[in-house]
């Protein structure tokens, strides 16, 4: 493994930093979890955002 390269796991996510997203090894997965310590609350208003901006572009 060089410098450069990441070992699989979960870091934050890229797109919104309330998030974990999984790293495995090589790209990105489509599977995320809400990072600890923030309020539930916010999680969901940050990810209901990510998804309405999300479909404007789509």
């Amino acid at each position: 493994m060089n410098a450069l390269t990441l070992a699989a796991g979960w870091y934050t996510d890229p797109a919104d930093a309330a998030f974990l997203r999984f790293w495995n090894g090589s790209d990105w997965s489509e599977h995320v979890k809400p990072r600890p310590g923030l309020p539930v609350r916010l999680q969901q208003d940050r990810r209901r955002a990510f998804f309405r901006a999300r479909r404007r572009i789509a």
